[in-house]
């Protein structure tokens, strides 16, 4: 079974979020053009003690914020990713949103 859209209590699952900076840039092509389809972030969680990876779309454009600036996610969702390493079985967890925002912004 493939669950599309898994919604997660933010605040339960990653606490205070803090920005840690660009992670890595997704490209691809639109309408045959190369172009950044997503960004991840690394964001500090102060619930997992740990940073954890979050997508935006490549449309929103780039986030510049202070390190450890806190910041909010606009409708996020988890992803999950399993994979299969000489007959091990992994699991990534990737937090998937619209916009990332300063803390107390306008969604």
């Amino acid at each position: 079974m493939k669950l599309k859209r898994v919604i997660i209590d933010i605040e339960k699952t990653v606490g205070k979020a803090k920005f840690g900076g660009l992670r890595e840039e997704h490209m691809g092509r639109v309408r045959n053009t190369r172009t950044v389809v997503n960004r991840d972030y690394n964001v500090f969680s102060e619930v997992q003690k740990e940073e954890i990876p979050v997508r935006i779309p490549g449309r929103v454009g780039m986030k510049s914020f202070s390190f450890r600036q806190e910041v909010e996610f606009v409708n996020p969702r988890l992803i999950v990713e399993g994979r299969n390493i000489g007959g091990n079985g992994f699991v990534d967890y990737l937090i998937e949103a619209d916009d990332i925002i300063p803390a107390g912004g306008m969604k």
